[in-house]
């Protein structure tokens, strides 16, 4: 109700000043995305998540679910996600746990509430869950038969997001887009630069946050 009558007389002083519509709408619309955010200050407890995360693929699951915190005005964006790979898809079903932290260097304010991470950095260690994956290689098998545990895969992401403000979706959303490469992909490709491409490397995901 209080934001709703600060609207109404936001916009009658500035139709009594002759401000233009279209700025009168621009500034509608800042105010209305501000109300949407968490008041500063307001206590919360740790254990509480800023956001929910859904993501499909991306080496953390066919598909997952899961929550995070921000810090840094939203630069910093930490998620804890767990997955799900379907028997239809990997042949039997796997369950898994990933840890993600994503970095944005620039967040760009495209107006009335819109906001794009041109570009996106970040690091995730996934761990799948169940006796047949291991981290330290069982002695029933000879020595480097696996290069790398098969419990425990780390993780580069790249990638780029936008921000839908709250009027469009009744939650601000973001909706994002990334490249992830294992680091073993990684180090096979550094290895081999000639008869490795990027597409080779990495493996392509979307995902959405919505702020809480």
């Amino acid at each position: 109700m209080r934001t709703a009558r600060a609207l109404a007389l936001a916009a009658a002083l500035s139709a009594a000043l002759g401000v233009p519509a279209a700025a009168r709408a621009e500034a509608e619309h800042a105010s209305l995305d501000r109300s949407y955010e968490r008041p500063e200050g307001r206590d919360r407890h740790w254990l509480l998540p800023d956001h929910l995360t859904a993501q499909f693929a991306g080496n953390v699951g066919f598909l997952a679910v899961g929550g995070g915190h921000a810090w840094r005005d939203d630069r910093v964006l930490g998620d804890l996600l767990f997955g799900w790979v379907p028997a239809s898809v990997g042949g039997t079903d796997i369950y898994q746990l990933s840890a993600k932290v994503t970095w944005s260097p620039w967040i760009v304010r495209l107006g009335q509430g819109w906001k794009a991470r041109p570009f996106t950095v970040g690091l995730q260690v996934t761990y799948l869950l169940g006796g047949e994956y291991f981290i330290v290689q069982p002695s029933r098998y000879p020595s480097g038969y696996y290069p790398v545990p098969t419990a425990l895969h780390p993780g580069l992401t790249l990638g780029t997001s936008l921000t839908v403000p709250k009027r469009f979706l009744d939650v601000p959303v973001s909706l994002y887009a990334e490249g992830v490469a294992l680091g073993h992909m990684l180090r096979v490709w550094a290895a081999n630069p000639r008869t490795l491409g990027p597409a080779d490397v990495f493996s392509f995901t979307a995902g959405a946050r919505v702020k809480l």
